[in-house]
């Protein structure tokens, strides 16, 4: 819903505060972490990243003063971030099933990255510690 409020023009930004309360029951469906639900949740994400442009997904890059390749590197290294980000976050919840799914994510793109950049070792590096990441932790 949020994503169709944004294509239409409905502009966001986050809140540094909580603005609303959230119970949370032990049995409830949002403690439920099974793979099903990561694959349901990284699909939302997908989502958001093929509906809304790079400029709009990451306004801090100079987006203009990079070119066509570069340019796709940089979105794809960017996603590989967001998806360690929110691997590390899953680990602090015990989201087991979901912190592998958000590291295979970054390694996906990662190796992207890797194939059409190799000379860029910051690409590689990024991958390996996020598959130690997985490996130590998940």
């Amino acid at each position: 819903m949020m994503r169709r409020f944004a294509q239409n023009g409905l502009r966001m930004c986050h809140l540094r505060v909580p603005l609303y309360l959230r119970r949370m029951n032990v049995l409830g469906l949002s403690k439920n972490y099974s793979a099903a639900k990561a694959k349901c949740h990284f699909e939302v994400i997908r989502r958001f990243a093929q509906t809304f442009t790079p400029e709009q997904l990451f306004p801090e890059v100079r987006w203009n003063r990079l070119a066509g390749a570069q340019k796709e590197l940089m979105v794809k290294y960017r996603t590989a971030l967001v998806y360690i980000s929110i691997g590390n976050q899953y680990l602090k919840t015990s989201a087991q099933a979901f912190a592998s799914a958000a590291f295979d994510m970054a390694i996906a793109e990662l190796d992207d990255c890797c194939k059409k950049a190799p000379a860029i070792t910051e690409f590689t590096n990024l991958r390996e510690k996020c598959r130690f990441m997985q490996l130590s932790r998940v």
